[in-house]
């Protein structure tokens, strides 16, 4: 009997370490998660002060060095007018992608894009 109830407990006592993990990391990846959104909002603002500013023109590789991400301009038709990590004269219009088509929509729209990459060994 005694094995009984202590395998119970047992069982218990790693469930509820289970769940506390579990919980404690879904509010951190919550947290995580806003706090990007925050700071990638923080960016926009900021490069769209520094374009009405200086105009794209004034974008280069400083200027996505200083917000620490990738900068993409893309016109209203889609067409890329400026790109910190590649070409933007190879690269194909975007105005199909899912971010353009929200931005084209009344009000502020924001989609997120996630991007793994492989490093190479």
């Amino acid at each position: 009997m005694r094995k009984r109830i202590f395998r119970s407990f047992a069982v218990l006592i790693v469930l509820a370490i289970i769940l506390t993990f579990a919980a404690m990391e879904y509010i951190s990846y919550q947290d995580a998660c806003a706090n990007m959104r925050s700071w990638a909002e923080e960016d926009a603002k900021l490069l769209a002060e520094y374009i009405d500013e200086y105009g794209t023109d004034a974008l280069n590789e400083d200027t996505a060095g200083i917000i620490e991400g990738r900068v993409t301009f893309i016109a209203s038709d889609g067409t890329v007018i400026y790109e910190s990590d590649e070409d933007s004269a190879l690269m194909e219009n975007h105005s199909e992608r899912a971010e353009i088509e929200i931005r084209s929509a009344p009000g502020a729209g924001t989609q997120i894009r996630i991007i793994f990459e492989a490093s190479q060994g």
